[in-house]
């Protein structure tokens, strides 16, 4: 809203009688009082709200919709500034409101209104209970309400004004917003005009007058904000104001009048304010940076200048920081001060610039550059001061370029050269590096690196060339040459600075030679076969490690066929300059060798020059050898041979021995045997292994056709091991074996071996059912063991054939056998006298009640003792298997009858001595015996309890109690009626009950049933089926109490009748609580709930009568109060009497010393009244209490008026009422 809109609209009510800012704090405490009351309302009725009366959502956000609607439209018309609403704000008010209530209001209304509901449940309890039935805290009267009014008195003193009374100073900041001086008015009259007057930078006075419209808007702001001033004066006859001036120069107050047009003194004074001050940056053209190296002169740095305006003298701060070197602070001050007193024109701004540093602040660049790559300094102007005393401070933080300026300090590198591999020379036609070192090792931001390098080559030319590195791999790479020389760094640079180089560090770069060899070439000669090979010698020259590759052929035909894995490449690899190679083939024929290269660890293979093929016949040496498995296993009376094999010039003469392995001595010895292939056998006869049963052949020599030795290796030879029997196997004995089925039985073996038994034997039998049946089948097994044979089966077994070591054995008795046979299966037969139905082996029992004995005899066939497997179908469906251990040949079982249902046994399986539980297996057999249990009779009482008032129990005669009966119908039920207190017990007889109902006989009713408990107890129940009961699992279920009581009754805890407002109202009950009392007060029925002492606060005036009561036994026995007994118990609550003094309103009457103004009391009560009332001291700021200057006490006054004359200086108020009932006195007394 502008300031126009303003201007036309106006407060509804007149800020003259009520100011803006008391209006808007009155609506704001409205609104937080009203939507306090909504909340309130809200829980209370959630707390109070029951399951069956809620709280009526829709009811209760139309009420509030209402108010809510009339509240803010209200607001609207009032017009108050910061309050206003436009309509389309008002009508988001109210739909935001109405929106709110109805969240809160609905019946998901958020769990916090459950939660604030039990908090305020809780609470509600915690103060005292109200006849109106409400819970009051604390006290319920408020008794200084009862007391309203005061008149103050006041002598007029005299009046004066003062111009910026707190001693401020300010500025105009670059917003150039205007400053609000403060005015002090000390008097008790209202100011009607004052006058302002400026003298500004020109010395031409000006002036402002307040008056009429624009006085009022002044005296109506808010000044509050003063208070926090420590000079402010907190008194009634002492008012602030604040004007605005805008524009620089001098202000003071000439003059000031009050609305009477008389004169008020002014107090000298004045306050002086100009444009704050500010300090900023002025860039020339110049470099962010500056390099730092040997030839560094720290007055090359260039900076800005430091702009300051303000009052003169001004003074700005500079701090500088940097990373290397403590922070350091310079001051920086301009021009001087003339504030002379008629002369104003010192206050316009002053403008001026210098630099930030000089010489004489002893700023060391270099120092701060230290050893590092680079550096920041930083210059941070942080404030500056006028002559005003005036001063501007800067955020430290803030980095604008307007405040700080920071420069860049770079450390210039040191470039060298070096050759990191000084003993390596230089390849004819290769390459090498050599390193740039770089000082300090640069960072990447420093890159590109560059270097410019001159080379003096061997011939003394000299050329220049320039290398760049982009990073630091690059840098690590070094430089490439080719050319060797020497070489010198002239210049280099990086991507900020130049380098410092040592042009007189230089890099000689040296040739290297290539590799040479000499071969010596050697034949290697044989008596017999002349050359079998070469002998090569090398002499090596160059740098090692050397390789030397050469090729190997065979002539095939007239064809060279490469000899080796990589097409006949081989290579020889040495670090010594003198070595030797020995080339000597295992097969005969023509070969070639030609040497093809050399490289040593410098050059790349280079081709050798020259004769350095080799080619010659080599011959052969012959080879004989065993082949086969080194040992050969025989049977008894088996032969073998052994085969030799032959490789070289053939035919051959072999040299053989066959050895006694256990003797060591020769059996046979073959001599100078001709082989005109390549292979020859050795016969080991029958006959040489029966008397060497364990033989070994060995190789003595061999010759080739040229009667040369062959290679023979002595020691190689193959072992030959032969059986020297044949195993036997048979039973040990023939005899009947007799077994469970499903175990098995170890019938022994007899055997002989002379090898013992191996893992390979294998046992062949036949199994026949019958003496003259055909076998069953004939079963080979693969045996570790020859000491028993395991039978499973029965019949007759007969052994067949086995083997042992691989030789097959013989059957010594082809016809022994061995009988195995199975013991009888055991059974069980039902052999009971209880059945009365039997179908095959299931038979149905008698029938039986619940709980009795129901037996189950067994027959058993077999070897005792017998194991019995069954399964038991319970009556509730529920199966359970079961194993019970028999030990003769009969047994009787006791079935279960513990409940009603139908029950089912079922045998499945049975075990005996022979055939034992888990260990064999038997048939599964199917007997059941089937039985019904009928369940037992079973009653109990439907309902636990009735209540009868004594004087109504007449009225329960043949009273039904409500019986829930399980059974076969009609029953005969047995009950006994005790009386608790006295013991005395009366049998009661039920018979032929079918419905769900015992009779109380009247009889007994009326003579049995007196004050007190009595119980119901049953005893007994019997079916039609004979079934009984006379035990019940809950005794409760079947005890019926009646209780007997008596009325209840009241009386007053005070015979009091009149009681005031405050007071609390009693009553003693008897009988049994809690107590629902039914009254009247006020007018209205009311009802409450109380225990045996009924106490209520007496909030409201009223008369109180009882009308009802009832207790809390069984029956809730009540009584009615009418005529006297009504009287006797009533009350009459008076109103508290109250006193206004001038009409309830507080007024301060200003009048001169001897004047006079009436104190009128105004009374509401009852008379005659009694009054009293003070005169004190009139209260001020300082917090120190009014003085009690004089009480006066008035009785005995039936009129509600009373007026007396008061001339003296104070506050009189009144401080005790009492009328005919009831006295109120205030709380500060």
């Amino acid at each position: 809203m502008t300031t126009d809109d303003r201007r036309r609209r106006r407060p509804l009510v007149p800020t003259w009688l009520v100011d803006e800012h008391t209006q808007k704090q009155t609506v704001m405490a409205l609104f937080f009082l009203y939507q306090s009351w909504k909340v309130y309302d809200l829980v209370y009725h959630h707390a109070e709200a029951t399951p069956t009366t809620d709280v009526n959502a829709p009811g209760f956000v139309a009420k509030y919709a209402v108010v809510d609607t009339v509240f803010v439209m209200a607001v609207r018309l009032l017009s108050i500034d910061g309050l206003y609403l436009s309509w389309l704000q008002a009508v988001a008010a109210v739909a935001a409101s109405i929106s709110a209530t109805w969240l809160l209001a609905s019946s998901v209304h958020m769990p916090l209104v459950a939660s604030v509901g039990a908090l305020w449940r809780h609470l509600s309890h915690q103060g005292d209970l109200s006849i109106e039935g409400d819970t009051v805290r604390g006290e319920v009267v408020d008794y200084d309400a009862h007391f309203l009014g005061r008149l103050t008195i006041n002598y007029l003193p005299d009046s004066s004004a003062k111009f910026n009374p707190f001693n401020l100073s300010s500025c105009f900041d670059t917003a150039k917003n205007p400053v609000k001086v403060p005015i002090e008015f000390n008097t008790t009259t209202t100011v009607g005009t004052f006058e302002i007057e400026h003298v500004g930078p020109d010395n031409v006075p000006r002036y402002t007058n307040y008056t009429g419209r624009r006085l009022k808007q002044l005296l109506n702001h808010d000044y509050t904000h003063l208070r926090s001033q420590p000079k402010f004066k907190d008194s009634e006859r002492v008012t602030y104001v604040e004007v605005p001036v805008s524009k620089v120069g001098q202000y003071r107050l000439t003059r000031v009048w009050d609305h009477k047009l008389n004169p008020i003194r002014v107090y000298r004074g004045h306050f002086t304010i100009s444009n704050c001050p500010y300090a900023s940056y002025v860039y020339p053209a110049m470099s962010p940076y500056q390099c730092v190296g040997t030839q560094f002169e720290a007055d090359g740095v260039e900076l800005p200048l430091v702009e300051m305006v303000g009052v003169a003298p001004m003074t700005a701060t500079v701090k500088i920081s940097s990373e290397n070197t403590p922070q350091k602070t310079v001051t920086i001050k301009s021009g001087a001060a003339n504030h002379e007193a008629n002369d104003k024109s010192w206050l316009a701004p002053v403008f001026a610039a210098q630099y930030p540093v000089s010489k004489d602040d002893g700023v060391d660049f270099a120092a701060i550059l230290g050893s590092k790559h680079a550096t920041k300094v930083g210059f941070h102007i942080m404030s500056i001061h006028d002559g005003l005393g005036h001063s501007q401070r800067y955020n430290p933080d803030y980095k604008g370029k307007d405040l700080w300026f920071e420069y860049e300090l770079k450390r210039a590198p040191q470039f060298s050269l070096f050759d990191a591999n000084a003993d390596v020379e230089l390849v004819t036609g290769g390459t090498k590096r050599l390193g740039v070192k770089v000082d300090p090792t640069p960072q990447s931001s420093e890159f590109p690196l560059s270097v410019t390098v001159l080379h003096q080559s061997l011939n003394q030319s000299r050329e220049n060339h320039t290398y760049t590195f982009a990073n630091a791999y690059e840098l690590k790479q070094g430089i490439t040459i080719g050319k060797p020389g020497i070489y010198k760094l002239a210049s280099g640079l990086n991507k900020w600075c130049g380098a410092d180089v040592d042009t007189q560090d230089a890099v000689n770069v040296t040739l290297a030679k290539p590799p040479t060899v000499d071969i010596v070439a050697t034949p290697i000669k044989d008596v017999c076969l002349g050359t079998i090979g070469y002998n090569f010698g090398f002499e090596l020259a160059g740098k090692a490690p050397f390789v030397v590759e050469y090729h190997v052929y065979r002539n095939q035909s007239g064809r060279l066929v490469p000899v080796g894995s990589e097409g006949g490449v081989h290579r020889l690899t040495t670090s010594s300059t003198h070595d030797k190679l020995e080339f000597r083939p295992e097969r005969g024929g023509n070969y070639v060798v030609s040497f093809s290269s050399i490289k040593d660890s410098l050059h790349a293979p280079i081709t050798l020059d020259g004769n350095l093929t080799y080619g010659t016949y080599f011959n052969q040496v012959s080879r004989a050898e065993l082949t086969g498995p080194s040992v050969i296993h025989l049977c008894y009376n088996e032969s073998t041979q052994v085969p030799i094999r032959f490789s070289g010039n053939g035919p051959y003469y072999v040299t053989y021995n066959i050895v006694n392995a256990a003797t060591g001595s020769v059996v046979s010895r073959v001599t100078n045997a001709t082989v005109d292939g390549d292979t020859h056998v050795v016969d080991v006869p029958r006959k040489l292994l029966r008397n060497t049963p364990k033989a070994k052949i060995f190789l003595e020599a061999a010759q080739d056709k040229f009667h040369c030795k062959a290679d023979v290796d002595p020691q190689a030879s193959v072992t030959v091991v032969a059986r020297t029997d044949i195993p036997t196997l048979e039973f040990a004995e023939a005899k009947e074996y007799t077994i469970a089925e499903g175990t098995s039985v170890r019938i022994p073996l007899k055997w002989q071996s002379s090898t013992g038994p191996s893992k390979k034997d294998k046992v062949r039998f036949k199994l026949i059912d019958g003496a003259n049946d055909p076998p069953k089948f004939i079963r080979q097994l693969q045996v570790s063991s020859m000491e028993a044979l395991v039978a499973k089966e029965q019949g007759i077994y007969q052994l067949v054939s086995f083997e042992n070591g691989g030789c097959s054995g013989r059957i010594v008795n082809n016809e022994q056998t061995v009988k195995v046979s199975f013991f009888p299966k055991p059974t069980v037969s039902i052999a009971s006298p209880h059945e009365i139905e039997r179908l095959n082996e299931s038979v149905v029992l008698k029938s039986v009640c619940e709980d009795a004995f129901q037996p189950l005899e067994l027959t058993f066939y077999g070897v005792p003792p017998f194991t019995l497997d069954y399964q038991l179908q319970l009556a509730s469906g529920e199966v359970e298997t079961r194993v019970q251990r028999i030990l003769g040949h009969t047994e009787k079982i006791e079935l279960p009858t513990n409940e009603n249902g139908d029950y089912k046994l079922s045998i499945t399986k049975v075990w005996d001595n022979n055939y034992k539980r888990g260990k064999s297996q038997v048939d599964t057999v199917d007997i059941t015996a089937a039985y019904s249990v009928a369940g037992k009779p079973d009653v109990s009482f439907a309902e636990s309890s009735l209540a009868v008032c004594e004087n109504q129990v007449k009225r329960y005669a043949g009273h039904l109690l409500p019986i829930n009966l399980v059974g076969v119908p009609p029953f005969t039920v047995e009950a006994v009626l005790t009386h608790q207190a006295t013991g005395v017990q009366v049998p009661l007889h039920f018979n032929d009950v079918v419905g769900g109902f015992l009779e109380l006989p009247p009889s007994q009713l009326t003579d049995s049933l007196t004050l007190g408990t009595h119980t119901v107890e049953i005893k007994s129940i019997r079916g039609a089926n004979g079934c009984f009961r006379d035990s019940f699992a809950s005794p409760q279920s079947v005890t019926y109490t009646i209780n007997v009581t008596p009325v209840p009754s009241m009386v007053k805890a005070s015979d009091r009748y009149h009681f005031c407002v405050g007071d609390h109202v009693a009553y003693n009950l008897t009988g049994t609580a809690p107590f629902t009392l039914d009254y009247t007060f006020a007018g209205k029925q009311r009802q409450a709930s109380s225990e045996h002492h009924f106490r209520r606060l007496a909030s409201e005036a009223g008369i109180l009568s009882m009308t009802r009561l009832q207790d809390s036994s069984p029956n809730q026995c009540a009584v009615e109060f009418v005529g006297d007994e009504q009287k006797l118990l009533e009350l009459e609550v008076h109103e508290i009497p109250s006193v206004k003094v001038q009409k309830g309103d507080y007024i301060v009457e200003d009048i001169h010393e001897g004047e006079y103004t009436e104190l009128r009391f105004s009374f509401q009560g009852e008379p005659p009244f009694s009054l009293t009332y003070i005169r004190t001291t009139v209260a001020t700021r300082s917090g120190v209490p009014p003085t009690v200057l004089e009480t006066i006490e008035v009785d005995d006054i039936w009129e509600r008026e009373y007026v007396v004359k008061a001339s003296l200086e104070g506050t009189y108020e009144a401080t005790r009422i009492a009328d005919k009932y009831c006295v109120a006195v205030r709380s500060h007394q």
